[in-house]
């Protein structure tokens, strides 16, 4: 019960069910990004600080596995967070707080790392946040909808080398959005009859 709700406390509600058992790896890419996060947290490589960038269109299930890797890795009792790049800004002192409280945690997950949330204050405290757990040998889990070129343009120089000594990209290009599949799981009540 401890482990399910440090994983609660850990996960969006949205996220608790995504587990590798959850995910269905439909295509090559797909397979080959599960693969990954399987090994990652089979071998709990983030203990040696590396890392793992997903990378790819909206809704192809990089959200899930990095959801999945936060929970695989407190139930073996590592200290892990997930957070929505989204929820790393606000002002100085609020972004050098958010930012401050993720550097000690064994493993870190940011999803949906994006251009339009590129800011000079949050890309400095990017950079303080990668290299302090680079020191520290500390992984990350990253998720972004950008490509592999695009994703470490966003970076910047700095930024990259810290990551790329010790990352792995899964680039998954040849899935469609899995929203498209469940949208209709969430309008089936307008299939009920009797009203």
């Amino acid at each position: 019960m401890k482990i399910q709700q440090k994983i609660m406390n850990a996960l969006p509600k949205n996220f608790w069910d995504r587990t590798f058992a959850t995910f269905l790896p439909r295509t090559p890419d797909l397979k080959a990004a599960l693969l990954a996060a399987r090994k990652y947290t089979g071998k709990k490589a983030w203990k040696i600080g590396a890392n793992l960038v997903f990378l790819g269109g909206y809704g192809t299930g990089k959200t899930h596995l990095a959801a999945a890797i936060v929970s695989d890795a407190i139930s073996e009792g590592s200290t892990a967070a997930f957070v929505t790049s989204t929820s790393l800004t606000g002002s100085i002192q609020e972004i050098s707080k958010k930012f401050e409280e993720l550097k000690t945690i064994e493993l870190v997950a940011i999803d949906d790392v994006a251009v339009e949330q590129e800011n000079k204050i949050v890309m400095q405290k990017m950079f303080e946040l990668i290299n302090y757990r680079y020191e520290a040998e500390f992984g990350t889990v990253m998720t972004s909808n950008l490509n592999p070129k695009e994703f470490k343009d966003l970076m910047g120089e700095r930024i990259w080398d810290r990551l790329a000594e010790r990352v792995f990209i899964a680039y998954i290009q040849d899935a469609e959005s899995f929203r498209k599949q469940r949208r209709d799981e969430y309008v089936d009540w307008l299939n009920e009859e009797g009203e």
